[in-house]
């Protein structure tokens, strides 16, 4: 997890005693578009890559400052109601 989180260059470790996991939480807009930044040339495959196509156009309503507005949080909801194992719409999008 170290290592990931070096890889990264942001997030904190947390344990969670219960389920003997850890994970790296990724929680400040700023570290948020790092990331993104990161795997910009990634070549993601399948619903996983569609899932992050969709984190990715939420990110930018939010850094667009639109999710403070009505219409912003509806747009995140339906982007929202599509992700994971919700998912209808199976097309790859060419710029996020």
């Amino acid at each position: 997890m170290e290592k990931i989180q070096a890889f990264l260059g942001c997030g904190k470790i947390y344990r969670d005693n219960q389920a003997n996991n850890y994970e790296v939480q990724i929680n400040s807009i700023k570290d948020i578009n790092s990331f993104i930044a990161q795997f910009k040339e990634a070549n993601l495959l399948g619903a996983k890559a569609l899932d992050y196509q969709d984190f990715c156009k939420i990110i930018q309503i939010m850094n667009k400052r639109l999710h403070l507005t009505k219409d912003g949080l509806q747009e995140i909801q339906e982007i929202r109601s599509n992700m994971n194992n919700k998912r209808t719409i199976f097309k790859i999008e060419d710029e996020v």
